[in-house]
């Protein structure tokens, strides 16, 4: 009988819920995502490497809408296609509960995918949404353009 007892409150206790930093009162330290969050998107793009970034458009019944961006990245980047989705999928991910004002990964719909083209990598970041298509092709620019001036 004793032996049950035990196994129902150590049940029963699994379920409680336990005190972390964000439960003890404390606030996230919302200046230090915004940071990471640029600094993963920055690195995960590998902006130093990237030879051009073109827009992607899509044809519907309503005409050619823009949808994101094409970024062709300098043969040697020193990341395979399957590397770089996997990078990709982590920052998609990680840009749907974080949002990071200089990422696109952090906007509505986001999708993104990399493929090898001979000795280039193709990396497309694309969205349902016009908004956030405009905003991946805003971003992903700056991004670009802050690695070629030496900005972080």
């Amino acid at each position: 009988m004793p032996t049950k007892l035990l196994l129902m409150i150590v049940a029963v206790a699994s379920f409680l819920p336990t005190p972390g930093r964000a439960d003890a009162g404390s606030t996230p330290d919302t200046s230090r995502q915004e940071r990471h969050g640029a600094t993963d998107a920055t690195s995960a793009l590998h902006p130093d490497a990237i030879e051009s970034v073109t827009p992607v458009y899509r044809s519907s019944r309503s005409g050619r809408h823009l949808a994101g961006v094409a970024i062709k990245y300098r043969p040697g980047v020193g990341v395979t296609a399957s590397q770089m989705q996997e990078r990709l999928d982590h920052q998609v991910v990680n840009g749907r509960y974080h949002s990071f004002s200089d990422s696109p990964f952090s906007l509505k719909d986001v999708d993104a995918s990399a493929r090898a083209e001979g000795d280039r990598l193709l990396v497309q970041i694309t969205s349902t949404d016009s908004r956030s298509a405009r905003d991946i092709v805003g971003r992903t620019n700056e991004l670009a353009v802050g690695a070629a001036s030496g900005r972080p």
